[in-house]
């Protein structure tokens, strides 16, 4: 088996992010975190927030 290299890690490190981000956009925002508008009570909120956060740390690092 042939050694990975600095690039084709980092290739696949963002390739993993963008799934992860395609992931996040079907669920989170398509989907509304699985969560019925007619349904959704502070806890769901407090979960929006909190992924809001961590998204915008992301953001943060990716100097967006």
């Amino acid at each position: 088996m042939k050694k990975q290299n600095a690039t084709d890690a980092y290739v696949a490190v963002i390739a993993e992010i963008s799934a992860k981000l395609d992931a996040i956009k079907a669920q989170a925002v398509d989907n509304h975190l699985g969560v019925s508008p007619d349904a959704v009570n502070w806890g769901n909120v407090g979960t929006a927030q909190h992924l809001l956060v961590v998204l915008a740390e992301a953001a943060e690092i990716a100097g967006v």
